[in-house]
């Protein structure tokens, strides 16, 4: 099924103003997961701090730079996955005994975000959020209010560390736009979810779950 009024607006670490398919999308996507394979969570980890760092070094990087970079510092990533998932971070590496039993965290797959539209950061904040737990994401961006998203993104793919060229692990990321009226669309996109994540007010996220499974 070929979805015309999704507009990908960045896709495979470029951005681009060319309509996909959904089924298009979440291919391309799946060759790109295998990113996820030759690194740990602690390489993610470092790739962020560092992104913060080099946001430090910026003055032109938007009036939310200042928020953004204390949130991706090591320290605070790391302390959200440890009282966010049962083992912490050791838990995506090896089988963290809890009680009688062995705990061993995994990725969902392909995670579906409906993106708040005012405020831009929460949306980086959900993305990235995702990517440390190594699943593929895609966002559906606000059709106003976007391009500060846009922006981090590609100062993201910019970034490079030892074990990750930000340009590798923006291909990971699927920002599209769907009107919000185009319920075929949005159907398409939550029926390829593993995982859905919905932003907004009390009736946006009811609306957002009552889309197809």
């Amino acid at each position: 099924v070929r979805i015309m009024k999704i507009l990908s607006v960045y896709h495979n670490a470029k951005r681009t103003n060319l309509e996909l398919s959904v089924e298009q999308i979440v291919s391309d996507l799946e060759k790109n997961k295998k990113f996820f394979d030759a690194i740990t969570v602690n390489d993610l980890l470092d790739f962020f701090n560092q992104v913060s760092v080099e946001l430090s070094k910026k003055t032109r990087v938007g009036s939310l730079a200042t928020n953004l970079k204390n949130f991706l510092k090591k320290d605070s990533l790391k302390k959200i996955i440890n009282e966010s998932i049962i083992g912490g971070v050791k838990s995506f590496e090896e089988p963290v005994r809890v009680g009688d039993k062995y705990l061993l965290t995994r990725p969902r797959g392909v995670v579906v975000q409906w993106l708040a539209g005012n405020v831009p950061l929460l949306g980086v904040f959900s993305i990235v959020l995702s990517i440390l737990v190594k699943n593929v994401t895609i966002a559906k961006a606000p059709s106003k209010n976007y391009e500060e998203l846009l922006r981090i993104l590609q100062f993201f793919e910019n970034v490079k560390t030892e074990k990750i060229s930000g340009k590798d692990l923006c291909k990971t990321i699927t920002i599209v736009i769907i009107n919000s009226k185009d319920a075929k669309a949005h159907n398409a996109i939550s029926k390829v979810a593993d995982a859905r994540i919905a932003w907004g007010g009390k009736e946006a996220v009811e609306k957002i779950t009552s889309y197809e499974k």
